[in-house]
């Protein structure tokens, strides 16, 4: 009987942590597709031209789909590893300044937003993890 006690146990706590890692994986996910649209359409706000109705849909799908993509992975790996003593929102806020701080300094050294970004995102990610470090229990 304990067998089958810890089994479940265990089948349980696996669980947990799919379930956790699926909803950061589905928080990166849309976070990257908000902050990836809403970039690509800035940036496309000063292309020559302007703006024209097929700049929203090209937004959505390869700005957002990229942000997506790279949210989607980043979040569980970075949240596990980095952050895991953080609040969900503090990683959220302090990875999507960096991200933004990145992508446009990128934007204006050398026109590279997507690098820019996810160097912000990791940048931020390890400023987070230096500042709020987890005490250590004596």
């Amino acid at each position: 009987m304990v067998l089958s006690y810890a089994h479940d146990e265990k089948q349980s706590r696996r669980r947990l942590s799919a379930i956790g890692v699926s909803k950061l994986a589905g928080v990166g996910a849309t976070v990257g597709a908000v902050v990836g649209t809403g970039l690509l359409y800035v940036l496309q706000i000063g292309s020559p031209g302007g703006l024209s109705l097929i700049d929203i849909p090209f937004s959505i799908t390869f700005g957002g789909g990229f942000g997506a993509i790279v949210g989607a992975v980043a979040a569980p790996l970075v949240g596990w590893g980095l952050l895991r003593h953080l609040t969900v929102g503090q990683a959220i806020r302090g990875t999507l300044i960096g991200t933004l701080i990145g992508a446009i300094a990128a934007t204006v050294i050398n026109g590279h937003t997507a690098i820019g970004g996810c160097l912000g995102f990791l940048a931020a990610a390890m400023m987070l993890r230096l500042r709020y470090r987890p005490e250590k229990n004596d």
